[in-house]
């Protein structure tokens, strides 16, 4: 009897209570264990709540199960043993301020969004009528490039009421989606603000936007992948102090990550992407469109139709120690700026200032595509002005290394690295004596003048 109360315990049941009755008391490891199952919500306690094979509502209310009423006023581990569970509406996380510091762990679980959750109707323009302020003014972060909807989310993250910001984690987890590049798999709407969010080990798969961030800021990814969407990770308007590090990105049909274009006039700061793997993707590997103070170190790229794309009207974005390799050399064509195409014609194409490229290998295709200079540029690799840019003759600009710059020869259309002249110690010296005695001499002629 001991024995099976205890395996209850062990598998995260989600009871609270204690063992009564028993011969004898418990040991400190098995007091850890009921501990920790205390704390823990099992989905699998409400399979009762499964109607022909949708899990939503059973995953619904093992979250909402995390409330004061039930002991729980400071979040839980709300856990999802391995297996496939089907998702026909959208889950909701943070809409009890109990959620705070909720933990979603599932290794080896997937959450499949069906073909009735991408029929979920989004009632876009009945939210339109109800926001006011930067809640309205961020609606339209939910929507594509071509004004549509981006889809209907797997699982939604909300601000709990009365907190300040949401201490999510979610770790283990994979989105996947029955019909492919349908629907987001994580998103924060733009009327909710759950700020310290922290993505740890998930997995996403065939989404139009696998991870949409519409406005909010203080978000985590480690070592994720994302994998076969349309867009990998999206942030729009205040998608501010976020890093990106350890992960893999690869196999998007559009682009990787984008940041921005911003809804209303806010940009997105403070973003830092790292040690992260970005392959054969036909877009761009990430695209910046509407962050400033963005931060590119230690990536790898490979196979994309353009690694980076600096593109947004802020600037101070740094690019160091990445190693680029290769275009996607399929003719995908997707990439267009200023009515080129540009895929595959550079690594890095630049229209923005204030952009630092340090310490970069390039392997294949021309280093750095300019379609501006202005402000503290310097690159690393010879730039090449886009076709049908005017650039002024002799337009220079600092290389990273200190020792030279790259001046713009307007009659052929190319950058040349000039380096600096720097004097010896007896040349400056006797550049010096040089000036000195024309001052004397030039002193002189004044005197003899004078009548």
């Amino acid at each position: 009897m001991r024995s099976s109360l205890m395996n209850r315990f062990v598998l995260c049941s989600g009871m609270v209570g204690v063992l009564l009755g028993c011969p004898d008391r418990a040991t400190p490891a098995e007091a850890a264990d009921q501990a920790r199952a205390a704390a823990c919500v099992n989905v699998r306690d409400f399979a009762d709540r499964v109607v022909a094979d949708d899990w939503s509502p059973a995953i619904q209310a093992a979250i909402d199960h995390v409330s004061a009423a039930n002991g729980y006023e400071n979040g839980a581990t709300v856990l999802f043993p391995p297996g496939t569970y089907k998702v026909n509406k959208t889950i909701l996380l943070g809409k009890s301020s109990s959620h705070y510091g909720t933990r979603l762990s599932g290794y080896g679980a997937v959450l499949m969004g069906t073909k009735t959750l991408d029929a979920q109707p989004l009632h876009y323009e009945e939210r339109e009528k109800t926001l006011t302020g930067d809640y309205k003014t961020a609606l339209p972060g939910e929507l594509d490039f071509n004004g549509k909807n981006v889809g209907v989310p797997i699982l939604e993250l909300w601000d709990p009421p009365n907190t300040e910001g949401s201490a999510f984690v979610v770790e283990g987890l994979t989105y996947d989606r029955e019909v492919n590049a349908q629907g987001v798999g994580i998103k924060i709407p733009a009327e909710t603000v759950p700020k310290n969010v922290t993505f740890r080990d998930i997995k996403v798969y065939r989404q139009n936007v696998g991870i949409h961030v519409v406005y909010a800021w203080q978000i985590r990814l480690e070592s994720c992948i994302i994998r076969s969407n349309q867009i990998g990770i999206w942030g729009r308007s205040h998608f501010n102090s976020v890093s990106i590090v350890n992960s893999t990105i690869r196999r998007q049909h559009l682009h990787g990550i984008v940041i921005g274009p911003n809804a209303g006039s806010w940009g997105s700061s403070a973003i830092y992407i790292a040690g992260s793997i970005f392959e054969e993707t036909k877009g761009y590997g990430i695209l910046n469109a509407g962050g400033c103070q963005v931060t590119i170190v230690g990536n790898y790229f490979e196979m994309v139709g353009n690694s980076i794309g600096v593109l947004p009207p802020y600037g101070n974005t740094l690019i160091d120690g990445n190693h680029f390799w290769g275009g996607y050399g399929h003719g995908w064509n997707l990439n267009k700026h200023k009515g080129q195409i540009v895929s595959d014609k550079g690594h890095v194409v630049v229209s923005s200032p204030g952009v630092q490229m340090r310490n970069n290998r390039y392997g294949g295709a021309t280093p750095i595509l300019v379609f501006r200079l202005s402000g503290a540029n310097c690159f690393d690799a010879l730039p090449v002005a886009a076709e049908g840019v005017i650039l002024a003759d002799g337009t220079r600009v600092g290389d990273s290394s200190g020792l030279g710059a790259y001046v713009y020869d307007a009659s052929n259309r190319k950058f040349e690295f000039q380096q600096y002249v720097v004097p010896t110690q007896q040349d400056a010296r006797a550049e010096a004596r040089r000036k000195e005695e024309a001052k004397v001499a030039q002193a002189g002629e004044i005197i003899l003048k004078e009548p």
